[in-house]
C-alpha cells in the first residue's frame, strides 16, 4: 500500500519520538533506576524525542519541487488559497464546492451569483465569457468560500478523491469545542443540454452514474451528510426560454427559480419511492407556478409571435420533468459503504438577449478645428456635426444570467438544515468519540490505578499495622535466678516480620513509590514512623537488653592487663559497639556490631539455625538504624570507657593495628556468604552459613595492600575508640608491617579452609533423589564446581596462597571465569551424568512386589555400582591425582577429595541398600525349571 507523504510524514515523526520513548523505559528498567533519576531520565528522553520529532517534521517537509510533482494544478490552485490566509484559515470557514461535467458553466454561475466574491486563486476572470477552468479558482465570500472544481475531475475519481481530502475541515479544535465546526455544501451544476437532447434523456441517464459516483466520494472523503443541490444551468436551452424570459423584470429575474427538498428520513430501500413521488409533485408546483404567470407576461408582450413563449415555457419545463427525476433519483442514490450525499432540491438557470445600447460620446463640435482666432462657426457645419453624432450610438444584444443572482444568498447559505447536517460529520464526530472514549479510558486507568494504590497501601498498611500489634503483645523474657531465658522462634519471626516490613517501606520511600502505590497516596514516611517504635520497643525487650547487659557486664570484666586467653580483637569490637549504642551512633556497622550483639545474647548457649538466624537480622537492622539516628538515648559509663581503653592500650604486639586495619577494610568491602554467593547449592550443597569476612575476600585484599603502603595512622588507631594514645609501643614499625603480612595471609587461608570445611553433600535416601542431585552436580551450573572456582578465584590473590589452595585451582583453573565446566574437571562431570543416568534407570524400575522384581532391582543396582559408580569414582580420583603434595595443600586436598566423593559414595549407600531388601512377605519363590527327560 503507497503512503500518501503527509502520512510517512506523521508516521516518521511518531516512530522517532515512541523510540525515544521506549529507550527510556528499556533504560529505566535495564539500569533499575528509581526515584529522582528515573524521572530525569524520562523527561531528558521525551523531550529529546519530541526534538527529534519535530525535526524530522521539518526535514521531512514537502518542497516546492516535490508539491508540484506530487500534486496535480486543482491541487496547487488550493494551496494557494489556503497559502493566502493565516494560519489555515481557509479549510475553517464555511464552503460551497462547485462541481459539474465541463461546459456546465460553473465559473458563470460563481462570478453572476451576486457574492460579491474575490478569487483568492485560480484561472477566473471575471468576464462575460468565461473559459473552460483548466484548474480550480476559489472565491472568498462575507460568510465563507466557493470553491469550484475543474470539470476533468468528474471523470477522475482518485483525483476527485485528493481534491476533497484536501477540502476537509480541521476536526480537532471542533471537537474540542473551540470553534464551530465548518460545514460543506455542493452545487451540482448540470447543463439543459442534455435535459433539451431529443433522445429521451439517454445522455443524462449515462452522466447520473458519474456524477453519483464522485458525489458518494465527497461524503465518505468528507464524512458527512453533505447536502446537494442540483443546478440545471444553461436553461437558455430549453425552448422558447429565452423568449419567455425577456419580459421579466431585473427584481424577478434575481429570484431563483426550483424547488427546495426536506431531509429524507426514510430507508435505503424505499429510497426511490419515497422520493419519486416528491420530486414530482415539486415538478409539478414549478409548473403551475409558471402557468400562473402566463396572463400577467402576456400583458407585457406585444409581439404576437413571442407571447406564445409564456404558455410553451410551462409545457416545456413538464416535458423535461421525467428524465430529470431519473437524473435526481439515480445522482443521489444513497449507498451501504458510507455516509451518503443529501439531495436539498434542484433549480435551473440560464441567459436571456438584452439589448444594450452603446452611445459614444462624440464632441464634433467641439472637436472641429477653427481656421484662426477670428473665424465664425458656419450653421452648416454645425448641423453636420449634430448628425454625425447621432449616427454613432449603436444597440446590440448581450446575454443576461437570469434566476441566478440570489440563488447562493437565499438557497444555499440560507439552508440553515443543511448547513446543520453538514456540520462536523463522522470525522468531527469520531474525534470527539475518539476524545471521549480516550478521556473515559484515561480515567478508567486513573480510577484502577487509584483504586490499586488504594489497596496497595491499604493491604501495606494494614499488614504493617498488624505486625506492630503483634510484636507489642509480645511478652518481656524474664529468667529466674542463676538461669538464661531465649525468647521462641515465634517471637522472634513476629519481629522479623515488622522489620522486613519497615525496610521495604523504607526502601520504596527512598526509591520513589511506584504506580501501583503513588498517584498521592504514599504514605510511608508516617506509617514507618508509627510502626518503628514498636519494633524498637520489640526488640529491646527481646534480643537487646540482654545483649546490651552483657556485653556491659564482659566490658566490666576486662581484666587491668590482657591476660594469656585475652583477645584483643573481641574486646576492641565489644568496646566499638558499646561506643556505637552510646555516644558515637554515627559509626554504626552490622560488621562488627552483630557479631559481638550475637554472641552476647547467646551468653554461651548453643542456638539453633533457625533462632540464630532471626536473631542476627535483627541485629543487623539495629546497626543500620543506629548509624541514621539514635535510636533511644543512651548514657555512656566514662569509668567503664576508660577502663576499657586502658585494657586495649596495654596489649603489645601488632594486634591493636592489625585489628584496626581490619576494621577499615570492612568498612569499605563486603563480606562474602556463600549461600547467596552460589544460589544453586540450596538444597545439593550445604554450605553451614559460612561467611568469609571482607577483609578476607579478593576485593578485600586489594585494599589491604593499599593499607599496608599507607600504615601511618593504623599505627595510631581508631581514636574515638582507644582514644588519644598510641595503639602499640612496638619499636620496629618494619618488623610489625612485616608480621601484620604474615597473620593477614595466614587469616586468610583459615577463612577459606574454614569455608571448605563447612561445605557438605547431603546423602540421597533413594535412586531418583540420587539421580536428581547427581544431574544438577555434573551439570553446567554445578554447585559445588560452583563453589569450588568461587574458592579458586578469591584464593588467587598471592602466590602463596595459590600454593596453598592448589587442589582447588586444579579442579576449578581460576583462569576460566566464563563456565564452571572445564576441560580439568570434564571427565569428572561425565562420570556424574553417567552414574546420573543410571540411576535415574534404577529409579524408574517396577516397584518390588515379589522375588523376581527384587532380583532384577538387585541385579541392575550391582551392575550400576560395579559400572558407572566405579568410573565416577575413578574419574574423581583421577582428579585428586593432580593435587599437590606440600603440607599446606594437602590439607584442602584432602577436603577437596572428599567433597568431589560425596556424592558418589550417597550413590553407592543407595545402590548397597538395594541390596540389603528383602523380598516381600508372601511372595513366590522362582518356580525351578522342570529336569530334562529322557
Amino acid at each position: 500500500m503507497t503512503l500518501r507523504p503527509e502520512t510517512k510524514r506523521w508516521l516518521i515523526s511518531l516512530a522517532i519520538f515512541a523510540s525515544f520513548l521506549a529507550v527510556a523505559v528499556l533504560a529505566i528498567w535495564a539500569l533499575k533506576l528509581t526515584g529522582g533519576d528515573r524521572t530525569i531520565l524520562l523527561l531528558g528522553l521525551v523531550v529529546l524525542g519530541a526534538i527529534g520529532a519535530c525535526v524530522a517534521w521539518y526535514v521531512l517537509r514537502p518542497s516546492e519541487a516535490v508539491t508540484r510533482a506530487d500534486k496535480d494544478e486543482a491541487q496547487l490552485i488550493l494551496r494557494q488559497a489556503v497559502d493566502r490566509l493565516p494560519r489555515g484559515e481557509l479549510l475553517r470557514k464555511s464552503m460551497v464546492l462547485v462541481i459539474g461535467p465541463v461546459s456546465s458553466t460553473k465559473t458563470t454561475v460563481v462570478t453572476h451569483s451576486g457574492l460579491d466574491a474575490q478569487l483568492l486563486a485560480g484561472d477566473a476572470r471575471g468576464t462575460a465569457e468565461e473559459q473552460p477552468t483548466a484548474a480550480a479558482n476559489v472565491w472568498l465570500t462575507r460568510d465563507g468560500a466557493v470553491v469550484e472544481a475543474p470539470g476533468a475531475l468528474a471523470n477522475d475519481g482518485a483525483r476527485f478523491t485528493r481534491f476533497m481530502r484536501a477540502l476537509r475541515a480541521p476536526g480537532l479544535a471542533a471537537a474540542l469545542g473551540r470553534r464551530a465546526p465548518a460545514s460543506r455544501a455542493i452545487v451540482l451544476c448540470v447543463p439543459c443540454d442534455f435535459l433539451a437532447a431529443e433522445d429521451e434523456g439517454k445522455q443524462l441517464d449515462a452522466l447520473a452514474p458519474t456524477l453519483r459516483a464522485r458525489l458518494a466520494e465527497a461524503a465518505r472523503e468528507l464524512g458527512m451528510r453533505v447536502p446537494v443541490y442540483v443546478l440545471f444551468t444553461r436553461a437558455d436551452r430549453i425552448a422558447y426560454f429565452d423568449t419567455w424570459a425577456s419580459p421579466l423584470t431585473r427584481e424577478e429575474i434575481r429570484v431563483p427559480l426550483g424547488a427546495s427538498l426536506s431531509f429524507d428520513a426514510g430507508s435505503a430501500g424505499a429510497y426511490t419511492e419515497a422520493l419519486v413521488p416528491r420530486l414530482e409533485a415539486a415538478f409539478d408546483t414549478l409548473v403551475r407556478s409558471l402557468a400562473a404567470r402566463r396572463s400577467d407576461l402576456l400583458s407585457r408582450e406585444s409581439v404576437t409571435t413571442q407571447r406564445l413563449a409564456a404558455y410553451e415555457v410551462p409545457r416545456e419545463f413538464g416535458k423535461l420533468a421525467p428524465a430529470a427525476i431519473r437524473f435526481l433519483v439515480e445522482v443521489t442514490r444513497p449507498t451501504q459503504m458510507g455516509m451518503t450525499p443529501q439531495l436539498r432540491g434542484f433549480w435551473f438557470t440560464g441567459a436571456r438577449s438584452v439589448v444594450v445600447r452603446d452611445a459614444a460620446p462624440v464632441a464634433a463640435v467641439a472637436s472641429m478645428k477653427s481656421d484662426g482666432a477670428t473665424s465664425v462657426f458656419k450653421p452648416a457645419q454645425v448641423a453636420a456635426a449634430v448628425l454625425g453624432s447621432a449616427a454613432a450610438t449603436t444597440a446590440r444584444k448581450v446575454l443576461e444570467w437570469v434566476f441566478i443572482d440570489r440563488f447562493f444568498s437565499d438557497v444555499v447559505l440560507s439552508d440553515h438544515s443543511g448547513r446543520a447536517a453538514a456540520i462536523g460529520g463522522v470525522r468531527v464526530s469520531g474525534m470527539r468519540r475518539v476524545l471521549l472514549g480516550t478521556t473515559i479510558f484515561a480515567g478508567l486507568l486513573l480510577a484502577i490505578g487509584v483504586m490499586v494504590s488504594w489497596v496497595g497501601n491499604r493491604g501495606l498498611t494494614s499488614r504493617t499495622l498488624n505486625a506492630a500489634r503483634a510484636v507489642a503483645s509480645l511478652p518481656t523474657i524474664q529468667a529466674a535466678a542463676g538461669t538464661v531465658a531465649l525468647p521462641g522462634v515465634e517471637a522472634l519471626r513476629e519481629l522479623d516480620h515488622l522489620r522486613s516490613l519497615l525496610d521495604t517501606l523504607a526502601r520504596i520511600d527512598s526509591a520513589g513509590p511506584p504506580l501501583s502505590l503513588g498517584l498521592g497516596l504514599w504514605s510511608g514516611k508516617a506509617l514507618i514512623a508509627s510502626a518503628r517504635p514498636a519494633w524498637i520497643a520489640g526488640y529491646r525487650r527481646q534480643l537487646h537488653d540482654d545483649a546490651w547487659r552483657t556485653l556491659v557486664d564482659s566490658l566490666r570484666a576486662l581484666p587491668a592487663s590482657p591476660l594469656p586467653t585475652s583477645d584483643y580483637g573481641r574486646s576492641y569490637d565489644m568496646l566499638k559497639t558499646y561506643l556505637v549504642g552510646s555516644t558515637e551512633h554515627a559509626r554504626s556497622a552490622p560488621v562488627f556490631v552483630t557479631p559481638v550483639l550475637l554472641t552476647a545474647w547467646q551468653r554461651g548457649i548453643a542456638t539453633d539455625s533457625t533462632l540464630t538466624e532471626l536473631a542476627r537480622r535483627q541485629f543487623d537492622a539495629y546497626a543500620t538504624m543506629q548509624a541514621t539516628t539514635q535510636l533511644w538515648p543512651v548514657a555512656a559509663d566514662a569509668r567503664l570507657v576508660t577502663q576499657a581503653r586502658d585494657h586495649l592500650g596495654r596489649y603489645a604486639g601488632i594486634d591493636p593495628i592489625y585489628v584496626s586495619m581490619l576494621s577499615a577494610v570492612s568498612a569499605r568491602e563486603k563480606p562474602i556468604k556463600l549461600a547467596d554467593t552460589v544460589p544453586q547449592a540450596v538444597g545439593v550443597v550445604g554450605t553451614g552459613n559460612a561467611t568469609v569476612a571482607a577483609p578476607f575476600t579478593a576485593e578485600g585484599w586489594r585494599v589491604m595492600q593499599g593499607i599496608l603502603k599507607d600504615s601511618d595512622r593504623y599505627f595510631q588507631g581508631e581514636t574515638w575508640v582507644i582514644g588519644d594514645r598510641s595503639a602499640v609501643a612496638s619499636r620496629n614499625r618494619n618488623q610489625d608491617l612485616t608480621d601484620i603480612r604474615k597473620r593477614y595471609v595466614a587469616d586468610y587461608a583459615g577463612q577459606w579452609r574454614a569455608a571448605l570445611r563447612a561445605l557438605t553433600v547431603p546423602r540421597p535416601g533413594n535412586p531418583k533423589e540420587s539421580a536428581v542431585r547427581l544431574g544438577k552436580l555434573g551439570g553446567a551450573q554445578s554447585p559445588l564446581l560452583a563453589l569450588f572456582a568461587l574458592v579458586a578465584r578469591q584464593t588467587q590473590v598471592d602466590t602463596a596462597l595459590a600454593r596453598a589452595f592448589q587442589p582447588v585451582q586444579s579442579v576449578t583453573p581460576p583462569s576460566v571465569k566464563d563456565k564452571f565446566v572445564s576441560e580439568a574437571n570434564t571427565p569428572y562431570a561425565n562420570g556424574l551424568l553417567g552414574l546420573q543416568s543410571a540411576m535415574e534407570q534404577l529409579g524408574n524400575l517396577p516397584a518390588v512386589t515379589d522375588t523376581v522384581t527384587l532380583s532384577a532391582l538387585k541385579a541392575a543396582a550391582q551392575n550400576v555400582l560395579m559400572g558407572q559408580a566405579s568410573q565416577a569414582k575413578m574419574a574423581a580420583r583421577q582428579l585428586a591425582q593432580s593435587f599437590a603434595v606440600d603440607p599446606d595443600a594437602s590439607v584442602i586436598g584432602n577436603t577437596v577429595s572428599t567433597l568431589l566423593v560425596a556424592p558418589i559414595d550417597g550413590a553407592e549407600n543407595v545402590l548397597r541398600a538395594i541390596a540389603l531388601i528383602r523380598p516381600p512377605r508372601g511372595a513366590a519363590a522362582p518356580v525351578a525349571a522342570a529336569p530334562a527327560g529322557g
